[in-house]
């Protein structure tokens, strides 16, 4: 029967196992950096939203420029009237049923309307341009994202290694204790610490492969992607801790603030808030358009004259002064419907004139109207502000945190090897009978986690320095 002890062994060797065997699969697809970030913005739905903003700012700007050419617009109507009504032909009133129909073809253009139209193109290419910033701002927050993501598991994967290595240094001193205890050399109880031991290094294994299944969980959330898949490992590690002393915050600021989407879109937006301010003062000007229309009609009762022959009438009981007879001629004639066609020729009529309206008196809107374009101009430079604040800030505790990762280098790199030469020197010992195995896994469990807190060091100070770099306007590349 399996005591708890086994029992406990067994169970972390079965996780160990079924965990590598999971990730084992993940190999098949290995994506770079840029990879990752590429996917993550073709396939992040923020993005496509902005995308759609800016094709919105487009046809707005289209839509702006072309309100400055004159419209056309065509009417047709066709009824018919019962009882009292007038004759659209004759004009007066009728009280038989009536078919009448009118055509117009109206046009305008606005010849000047206090610059609005100009100040409202140039409004609307304020507006796309800071929606392209947009996107570039959510290009530069995803790519942050996915660095941040990638690292991450950059880490965990080498966090896992150091344990695994540290695991086979456990056995082989398993292996070599083992052979000094048969030969008499050492109490068989020092086997059993360092199969405690074992058991633990198992137990941090299988805890580091959970950590990597968390990576790539959080860098797959991020890519909307949900397949299997490795990252490309980066040569992360040749750089110099005196790498950040190159360099001020101060320095790294004045940089962003030119190249910054973020800065850029909130000047954007301050300038397009003053345009629109001139547009809403244009309000207060004269409206003057030049407009034509020209118009025809119908009517059912619309008749015209057929003329036949002409009859000679005397009247022979009235006489001129000369005695002439008096002779009248009467026409015959009939009529008929006009046609269609031949009414709307006949009934054209036109009409061109300037048409100019003047703002007297409109309940305060315009003047409301500025008062609020004026706020909207305070509330945008107070923005931009804020967003230059933000960024110092963000560039202050990044050049910190870059620092303080720096110190951590240095300071680990000499525990990490004062520690690897307590490990062989109390290895020798044990193996000597100067000391116990307890003695030797303490110091080699303080050097395991000497070696994770440095390369947890190397990098943070990595993405930090890549952080610097992309506020500087760099690209970032992990080479």
């Amino acid at each position: 029967m399996l005591n708890m002890k086994n029992t406990v062994t067994l169970l972390i060797v079965f996780m160990w196992q079924a965990t590598g065997l999971l990730f084992a699969q993940t190999a098949n697809t290995s994506w770079s950096f840029r990879q990752c970030v590429e996917y993550a913005m073709q396939h992040n739905i923020q993005a496509q939203q902005l995308q759609l903003q800016a094709e919105n700012a487009t046809i707005s700007l289209q839509q702006s420029q072309h309100n400055r050419l004159p419209n056309l617009n065509a009417n047709f109507s066709h009824g018919l009237n019962y009882g009292r009504s007038i004759d659209p032909f004759t004009n007066t009133f009728n009280t038989q049923a009536i078919q009448a129909s009118q055509l117009s073809l109206g046009s305008s253009v606005v010849l000047y309307n206090g610059m609005r139209q100009k100040n409202t193109i140039e409004l609307r290419k304020l507006e796309l341009e800071a929606a392209n910033w947009d996107i570039k701002e959510l290009r530069n927050n995803l790519e942050l994202n996915v660095l941040s993501a990638y690292l991450q598991v950059l880490l965990a994967e080498e966090q896992q290694r150091i344990l695994e290595q540290q695991a086979e240094v456990t056995q082989r001193q398993y292996n070599q204790t083992e052979s000094f205890v048969k030969a008499g050399a050492l109490p068989s109880g020092n086997l059993l610490d360092i199969e405690a031991q074992i058991a633990n290094d198992r137990l941090n294994i299988v805890n580091a492969k959970n950590a990597v299944a968390s990576a790539y969980l959080g860098l797959s959330q991020i890519l909307n992607y949900y397949n299997l898949f490795a990252v490309v490992k980066p040569a992360i590690g040749s750089f110099s801790p005196n790498a950040i002393n190159l360099l001020t915050a101060e320095q790294v600021y004045e940089t962003a603030i030119a190249t910054q989407p973020q800065i850029q879109g909130a000047l954007l937006r301050t300038r397009a808030a003053e345009q629109s301010l001139k547009v809403a003062e244009g309000a207060k000007y004269p409206t003057v358009a030049l407009s034509a229309n020209f118009s025809t009609l119908y009517s059912s009762r619309a008749q015209e004259i057929i003329f036949g022959n002409t009859i000679d009438t005397s009247f022979t009981n009235f006489f001129t002064l000369t005695g002439t007879p008096i002779v009248s001629l009467t026409p015959e004639y009939t009529f008929k419907k006009t046609a269609y066609p031949k009414q709307l020729w006949n009934n054209l009529g036109g009409f061109l004139g300037v048409n100019v309206n003047i703002p007297i008196f409109n309940q305060f809107q315009v003047k409301n109207a500025i008062k609020q374009s004026r706020l909207n101009v305070s509330n945008t430079y107070l923005a931009q502000e804020n967003a230059k604040v933000l960024l110092r800030q963000q560039i202050e505790q990044a050049y910190l945190n870059a620092r303080s990762a720096a110190q951590r280098i240095e300071a680990t790199e000499v525990n990490v090897a004062a520690l690897r030469q307590s490990v062989n020197q109390t290895e020798k010992r044990m193996n000597a009978g100067a000391s116990t195995s307890l003695d030797y896994l303490n110091v080699k469990n303080n050097l395991t986690i000497a070696e994770l807190n440095l390369e947890s060091a190397r990098y943070e100070y990595y993405f930090r320095l890549k952080i610097l770099d992309f506020y500087q306007g760099k690209p970032i590349l992990l080479e």
